[in-house]
This record gives C-alpha cells, sequence and structure tokens, in this order.
C-alpha cells in the first residue's frame, strides 16, 4: 500500500476503509511504503497505529517502508513497534498486490 500527500487522521479513515475491503483468505504480509507522505501530524499516525493494531490479526507482519528517517522516528517516538505485535521496518520497497 502506497500513501502518499498529507498523512492526517482524515487520509487514515481512507486507509482504514481500503484495508477494511483487503480481506486475506490467510495472513500476509502488509507492506506500508511512506516514503511519499510530504507530511503528517500525530493524530495521523496514532490513527493509522489504531487502525493497523485492530487489522493486524490478518497479516502475517506489518512492514513500513520508507526512505525517510522522519517518518521512521515519527513511527519509533510514537511506540509503534509496541502497540503492533507483528511490525518490522525496511528500507528496500517491494510492491505487494493487494486483492479483495
Amino acid at each position: 500500500m502506497d500513501v502518499r500527500g498529507v498523512l492526517d487522521a482524515k487520509t487514515a479513515a481512507m486507509i482504514e476503509e481500503h484495508l477494511n475491503n483487503c480481506k486475506p483468505g490467510k495472513p500476509m504480509p502488509l507492506y506500508i511504503n511512506l516514503s511519499n507522505v510530504d507530511d503528517f501530524d500525530s493524530q495521523g499516525l496514532m490513527v493509522l497505529l489504531g487502525i493497523l493494531s485492530r487489522l493486524q490479526d490478518r497479516y502475517a507482519y506489518i512492514r513500513f517502508v520508507d526512505q525517510s528517517e522522519k517518518n521512521s522516528a515519527a513511527l519509533q517516538e510514537l511506540g509503534a513497534e509496541r502497540i503492533l505485535d507483528r511490525l518490522l521496518f525496511d528500507y528496500s520497497y517491494q510492491s505487494v498486490a493487494c486483492t479483495a
């Protein structure tokens, strides 16, 4: 999943809608590419983490892919690894298709 533009509570809600439509038959990896995020606020990141926390049983693991130290540092500061049991940070993006 590619996230682009500004990540705030409104755009995080759109991500939730997309993830709710994507119901894999078995747990599969979820890659979230944040490298095209222009800006974000802490509320948007917290909403995103809350969504992923509720849905994480659907995924073998969740991997944030980003070239930006800013985004990775913000996720680590918010304690993403404590909220999500299956969280991995990665810096090499692999495109993964999601089929509903």
